[in-house]
């Protein structure tokens, strides 16, 4: 079975609200009714100390983001159950992005119902 962003990341960046906490990017979207924030400015680095490749010299940050949104709404849509934060840690889950396998950590926000990718990297 292909995975699911190999499909997500032909499809083209999405509309991102964009906003900063301090110095980090922190992205907004909407994605098939599911309410989606991407910790961009955590994720999208070139030092992460849980990558094998630099992410930021290999894929476009709006194609990375855009990607793993699109996973994950995916994967709410086809009733994967994410760990809801304060709870059971995070979800970790794979996605295929311009050929790179990129991981990344999702939790379920219940008071604000939305999902959290909090970060990603190339393992």
């Amino acid at each position: 079975m292909e995975p699911l962003g190999a499909k997500v990341a032909k499809a083209g960046p999405l509309a991102f609200k964009d906003s900063f906490a301090g110095d980090n990017l922190i992205r907004d979207v909407d994605v098939s009714g599911v309410q989606i924030r991407v910790k961009s400015g955590h994720g999208y680095r070139s030092d992460h100390a849980a990558t094998s490749a630099d992410i930021t010299s290999v894929l476009d940050r709006d194609v990375v983001d855009s990607a793993a949104a699109r996973d994950l709404a995916a994967r709410v849509g086809s009733g994967t159950q994410i760990a809801t934060a304060g709870k059971a840690g995070y979800s970790t889950f794979q996605t295929a992005i311009n050929g790179y396998n990129v991981e990344y950590r999702a939790v379920y926000i219940a008071k604000l119902q939305r999902y959290d990718i909090s970060t990603y990297w190339i393992p």
